[in-house]
This record gives C-alpha cells, structure tokens and sequence, in this order.
C-alpha cells in the first residue's frame, strides 16, 4: 500500500472548555467513550425520555439531560457535539451557531486524532455497497484496513486498533458538521433527491455533499450524473480528479468497453486502455452494482491495494442485504429486495441497472417530501406494473403519468400478491420502495425482512 499520513488542520480544541453531547444513539455512545478516554468536561442531552444506552451511563460522572433539547444547556457549552439523527435545522443549533458555538461531529473528532490516510465515500445512493465491496477487498489484503462510518460503525471505535487505511461512508448529516475535508481520496458517487424533511431544498443538499471537493487530494466522480456536471464551479480547479461512467473511458476516466463480446472495467493511461475486470466475473445484479464496482476498483488502485486483492474481493462479494439482494427465483419470475431504496434515487437506479427485463415495481412509504414526477421519465415500457403502497402511496400515484400501469394495495402483504398474480415467466418483481419505511416498519432492514417473509412463502 502507498505510505502516506494523515494530516488535518482544525480551529478548534475540547481542552478545558464545556462540551455538550447533543444524542445517546450509537454516534453519541462513541463520542462519550472518547471523552470518557480523555477525561474531558461534558454533559449529555437527548430529546427522548428513555434513549438507548441509557443504563449504561448512570452514575458515571457526567450530566445526562432528557426529555428536551433545553435551551440552557446549549447557552452552557463551548463545543456541541451532534449526533447526525438531530437535524442542524432546531431552533437551539441555529442559536448555538448565531453565538459562535463551535458544532461538530464525530467524524471531525476522527480526523483529528487519525494518523494513516483516510477514503471518504458519499452520494445519494450506493455508499454502503461501494464501502462493502471495499470491505471485501480488505480481507484479502495483508494491510490493516479500517471501515467506519454511516455503514454502521463509528469511526471513533476503529482508533482503538492501528490501521494502514480508513475507509469512511459518510451521510451528508455527517459532512453538515466537518470544518474540515482533508482526505486521501474523495468520491462523490451520484445526487438525487433525498433528506428533503432536513433541507430547504434540493440544491442546500447538494451543497452539503459537494463540501467534500474543498479539500485536497484525490478526487473520484461520476462523469454520467447529470446533476454533479451542473455543480463544476466546485471541481473546476481541482486536477487530481479521476471520472467514472458506464461508457468508454477517455484518458483519467474508468468505465466500461466491450472486449469480444464481454463487458470490461477499463480505465486509460496515456491513450492505451488497460482491462481491469470482466463485468461477468461479478456476483452483483444491475449496471449500478458494475458502477459501484468500478468505483471500489478505483480506490483500491489509488491506495496502492495489489491486484489479486482487489480482483478477488470484488468477485467474491455478493452484495448487501436489502439492496438489490435476489430472494428468489421461481417458475422464471425473480423477486428482487432492495428494500435500502428509501429515496427515488435509488431505485431509479435499480430501475435502470435492469432496464432490459420486464419489471413488476413495488414502491411506496413515507415519501420524505421528495418529487415523484421525476419517475415519468423513468417508467419506460419494461415497468409493465407499478404497485403502491403505504402511506403516502396516493401521493406518488398523483404524480404518476395516466398512461403508466400501476394499482394500489393496502399493505405489503397485498402488494405481493398482486405482483404474484401479474408475474409470468421472464418477469423481475423489484421491491424498491423509493422512500421511508417509518410508517409501517422500524427500518428499512425490517421492511426487507418481511419481504422476504413473504415472497419465501409463495407457494
């Protein structure tokens, strides 16, 4: 691997000021252990009345506040350190920062401390599959890589053990309270509408993603995102930027080419293309999953990852549960659960990494204010049903062409069944939700689950 270091410039600094830890979630339980080490001054608040983790830090020196977000207890601090699940947009965070309080989060703590570079992975969709597949290459290479992050593991948990490599998923909730972005390599994998309940619209969103290209080192994009190219003013300078794109590569980009009627992951140097991986070899379904495999490859080569490992990572891996995860294959019809999709993003996606098989669309939910009139454009032909469901299902039926084939169930139960009576032979039935799960489910995971449930017990 290529030996580089880690360096990080901050403003700041948690000695011998008060320090207010805004959420006992899993960010929050991090972040107490962390000042726990160092034995800093803080108090703990959380909105909730009985917040997980709770028990666990009774009685253990510091102040724990619930039931509120009190005003006092921010007027007390010198440093706010938020959790992502609490939103920048609550009134007590827009004084903390109208009086110059200093708001960060965990991953700004991270970076202050780390010592070996660090990858940072962002975008709308495909952040916790391209940070899996480079999960999956680590194991085949004898560097100690470290994955952390939105995926599920708190960057600050991953210092207590020394790693060559970081490689971090972070949300934009994430990114909304970094002051600084000092990373190895930078990816930026596609904006689409989602989170529109925590920003005032869809450009402050892709602003807040796109806080990513103020720093420095290695820049990897999506060349075919339509919305990142309207975005240049914020990469224009930048030289050490790497595109990827389903297409032919030009020099310094990485995408596809047809080699003797197989697809390849080609990049070009110098004007030579040079064959990277048979697409074939992949254990991932869609176009998209070749995408977020082209962009784990990329990184891989940038941090000096060897190729047998890289190679055997990405050809072993078989995908998330929940994302485009194939549940069942029967009577030729193939149930497909992608129940992740929680934005119109992604599962446009799924839409087009199958846009040449017959679909039957199950979607619906809590539709996070998002605009379902962009799907018009989507729904070609090979979408021959569309089944909504949940709570907002009349709301992205009124945003649906007339001409576009769908029908509304009740429940999931039901919206199964219809797919079942509507599937003949040759038939994808694609559960992509495009939207929360909140109003019928715990979390996406869970609504996946009963998917499943569901489609195993068709007889």
């Amino acid at each position: 691997m290529n030996n580089l270091n880690h360096k990080v410039t901050q403003s700041w600094c948690l000695d011998n000021t008060n320090i207010l830890v805004a959420g006992l979630g899993i960010t929050g339980v991090s972040i107490i252990e962390y000042l726990l080490s160092r034995k800093l001054n803080f108090r703990v608040i959380d909105s909730r009345e009985n917040p997980p983790n709770i028990e666990r830090y009774q009685n253990r020196g510091f102040d724990i506040i619930l039931g509120g977000l009190y005003e006092k207890h921010f007027v007390w601090a010198d440093t706010i350190l938020l959790s992502p699940g609490i939103s920048e947009n609550e009134l007590v965070i827009k004084n903390a920062r109208k009086n110059g309080k200093v708001i960060l989060g965990d991953i700004a703590l991270f970076l202050n401390e780390v010592k070996a570079p660090v990858v940072a992975i962002t975008g709308s969709n495909g952040k916790s599959t391209v940070t899996s597949m480079m999960n999956s290459i680590a194991q085949h290479t004898d560097s100690n890589i470290s994955i952390a992050g939105n995926i599920g593991i708190p960057a600050l948990d991953t210092l207590q053990h020394k790693s060559d490599l970081y490689v971090l998923e972070l949300s934009s909730f994430q990114l909304d309270t970094l002051d600084s972005m000092d990373f190895e390599t930078s990816v930026i994998l596609n904006l689409s509408e989602d989170h529109m309940d925590r920003y005032a619209s869809f450009d402050d969103y892709c602003r807040s993603k796109l806080k990513l290209l103020s720093g420095n080192g290695n820049f990897i994009l999506n060349y075919d995102d339509l919305v990142i190219q309207q975005y240049s003013d914020f990469y224009q300078d930048k030289e050490n930027i790497i595109w990827f794109t389903l297409n032919e590569p030009s020099d310094k980009q990485i995408g596809i080419t047809e080699i003797n009627g197989d697809k390849w992951i080609c990049t070009r140097e110098n004007g030579t293309l040079v064959k990277l991986l048979n697409c074939a070899e992949l254990n991932v379904i869609g176009e998209h999953n070749i995408t977020n495999a082209m962009v784990a490859l990329m990184i891989s080569r940038l941090s000096g990852i060897d190729k047998t490992a890289i190679q055997t990572g990405l050809t072993q891996f078989e995908g998330l549960a929940h994302r485009s995860q194939l549940v069942k294959n029967k009577l030729g019809i193939r149930w497909i659960n992608d129940s992740k999709a929680t934005n119109i993003g992604a599962t446009s996606a799924a839409i087009l990494g199958l846009k040449n098989d017959t679909l039957i669309l199950i979607m619906g939910g809590q539709s996070k204010g998002q605009d379902f009139s962009v799907l018009n454009s989507l729904i070609t032909p090979n979408v021959k049903l569309i089944i909504l469901f949940g709570e907002d299902a009349q709301k992205i039926n009124g945003a649906l062409k007339d001409e576009i084939n769908r029908l509304v169930a009740d429940n999931l139960e039901s919206a199964v069944s219809i797919a079942k009576n509507n599937a003949t032979t040759g038939d994808i039935v694609l559960f992509s939700p495009a939207c929360a799960s909140f109003d019928m489910f715990n979390n996406f995971e869970h609504r996946g689950v009963e998917y499943t449930n569901l489609v195993r017990d068709i007889n």
